[in-house]
């Protein structure tokens, strides 16, 4: 009977070595996972900030040209006609030079 109770009990360890080993396991990869993710999340702040400040000093170089008064657009340029529209021009042109 003494005999009986004890391999029960030694199971009975053994089952729990194993839970506590997979709940050691799981921790231990929520951990890991846990600081990958704040890894990510700083880099990620750190990229936000850097697109803040080139943004900032755009605008303010921006401001500075406006107040300098050198802030210049480049007036719109006349529509370049396509392809389809330049060759009965040409045509055009052609028929007209030989009428002439």
């Amino acid at each position: 009977m003494m005999e009986i109770f004890a391999n029960a009990i030694a199971i009975s360890m053994f089952f729990v070595m194993v839970a506590f080993t997979i709940v050691g396991c799981t921790y231990i990869y929520y951990l890991r996972r846990r600081s990958q993710d704040q890894a990510h999340t700083s880099e990620k702040m750190q990229e936000l900030r850097n697109e803040e400040l080139r943004l900032r000093i755009q605008l303010h170089q921006l401001e500075e040209e406006k107040m300098e008064g050198s802030f210049s657009v480049d007036p719109p340029r006349p529509k370049e006609p396509s392809r389809e529209e330049q060759a009965p021009l040409g045509y055009d042109m052609g028929y007209q030079l030989q009428r002439g």
